[in-house]
């Protein structure tokens, strides 16, 4: 099915929100992305792009508060400074897309790849990132505030001024990135896998650290305090844990 009939099923499936729902979508936006594959500022509240090609969009400012974004392609589409609060990106292929000061507050990004997308300034707060791909994105001042992280991998680049502030992480994995001015204040860690970092100028205050491995990591100048909670330090085949 080409990618234009894929939009116009998406206005079909999500026309009647519009009778019921005076804060659903505008037709007329979704007609113009639909004819052009450009809406910046858009109103697509609601609006069901389940499984639809937009590759490329031009969604910059645009609102997609509660939009149903499973499994669309958003490769190389430009979501800048758009509201996805709540929206629903379950397994969204997002590779290269560029996501500057993106409101992606109460989102579901489960199993969606971000490799190469450019989050700088974008905030997830309380989202649920679980399974999720990071490899080599910009995270530059981006943030994860209570944030549910699980099974996520962020390899292959810097984090500047990224804020995990009460994150929840589980099996998450960060290999091979280079931290500066990281905030893990009150973060809680479970079972997760941190290799080769250099945690100087990161701060852990109040943080709760459990069964986590530190393979060939660095702890010197680390900001803690006594409230910071350690448990359980073990070592099998793969890995060899160190606390500071």
């Amino acid at each position: 099915m080409g990618k234009r009939n894929l939009i116009l099923m998406a206005i079909c499936i999500t026309f009647i929100m519009c009778v019921f729902n005076a804060s659903a979508f505008d037709p007329k936006d979704m007609y113009t992305l639909y004819k052009t594959g450009s809406c910046p500022g858009g109103n697509f509240n609601y609006a069901n792009f389940a499984g639809v090609n937009l590759s490329g969009a031009n969604l910059s400012g645009a609102t997609l508060f509660k939009a149903n974004l499973s499994g669309t392609n958003l490769s190389g589409a430009n979501l800048s400074e758009a509201n996805l609060f709540q929206a629903d990106l379950t397994d969204a292929d997002l590779i290269k897309a560029v996501l500057k000061k993106t409101y992606l507050g109460g989102a579901f990004l489960n199993y969606a790849d971000f490799t190469g997308a450019d989050l700088t300034n974008a905030n997830l707060h309380k989202a649920e990132v679980n399974n999720v791909i990071f490899k080599k994105a910009i995270l530059n001042n981006t943030k994860f505030i209570e944030a549910e992280i699980s099974g996520t991998k962020i390899q292959d680049m810097p984090l500047i001024n990224v804020d995990f502030s009460k994150a929840r992480l589980t099996a998450i994995t960060f290999s091979d990135v280079q931290l500066n001015k990281i905030n893990f204040s009150e973060a809680e860690f479970d079972d997760c896998t941190l290799v080769n970092l250099d945690f100087r100028r990161v701060i852990f205050n109040d943080a709760k650290i459990r069964n986590t491995c530190l393979i060939g990591s660095w702890f010197n100048s680390t900001i803690y305090n006594t409230r910071t909670y350690f448990d359980k330090t073990y070592k099998n085949k793969t890995c060899s844990v160190m606390v500071f």
